[in-house]
């Protein structure tokens, strides 16, 4: 019988932004943010991750820039 292959898929909410009406795509994260997506990056060291997934958001990008940067990753 063939090796099974298992795929993981991680679902990450961005982090911590202040809502600014009308500044959806450029807001970033808020400080309590930034904090809480390297946490993550951290967490996320251990795991094995072959891509990476993002809304075109400020928000979105910033909280899993760290993950990518650490894997050579787009």
């Amino acid at each position: 019988m063939g090796e099974s292959i298992t795929t993981n898929i991680y679902m990450v909410r961005h982090s911590e932004s202040p809502f600014i009406h009308g500044d959806e795509r450029t807001r970033k994260l808020s400080k309590d943010g930034e904090l809480d997506a390297e946490k993550v990056a951290k967490l996320m060291l251990r795991e094995k991750i072959d891509e990476i997934v993002s809304s075109h958001f400020a928000r979105s990008i910033q909280t899993i820039e760290a993950i990518a940067t650490t894997r050579n990753l787009d």
